[in-house]
């Protein structure tokens, strides 16, 4: 349906709808936040074109969907974590003063919470980045049905 194996999803969508036949034609429908590919018409559909419709939706759509689900309160969720930890790393050495801590196990302890709010701040960049390719998606395939 496309020449090349790393095909734009634009190219794709174009692609399936090229191949749909004679009285047929694709259209998106908002499922939840993302879109399904529907095939209306009366005309035959290909094989190929019914199984790569098969593979967006129980690929794209089915990540896609996770993605808006999951991410926001993953998000909100880790912003939390971190506020909770970085008001506890504040009062790291008179905590570790009292623990009787030596200055060397406080500094890797800082160290340490300083690694793991970079892990946090890296999930949420990911988490962020993630919704972003979900919104151009959905961009793309609006945009490649107009075409």
């Amino acid at each position: 349906m496309v020449s090349s194996a790393t095909g734009s999803l634009e190219d794709c969508i174009c692609g399936v709808r090229d191949r749909l036949g004679d009285g047929n034609s694709l259209e998106a429908v908002d499922d939840g936040g993302f879109l399904q590919l529907v095939v209306k018409g009366e005309g035959d559909v290909l094989e190929e074109v019914t199984e790569t419709l098969q593979v967006f939706h129980t690929q794209v759509v089915v990540s896609s969907k996770a993605v808006l689900q999951q991410c926001p309160p993953a998000s909100t969720m880790l912003a939390d974590l971190d506020a909770k930890v970085a008001a506890k790393a504040d009062a790291i050495w008179d905590t570790a003063k009292q623990a009787g801590k030596t200055a060397k196990e406080v500094k890797q302890a800082q160290a340490t919470i300083t690694h793991n709010r970079a892990c946090l701040a890296q999930a949420r960049t990911s988490g962020a980045q993630s919704l972003k390719t979900v919104d151009s998606s959905y961009q793309k395939i609006k945009a490649a049905l107009l075409w």
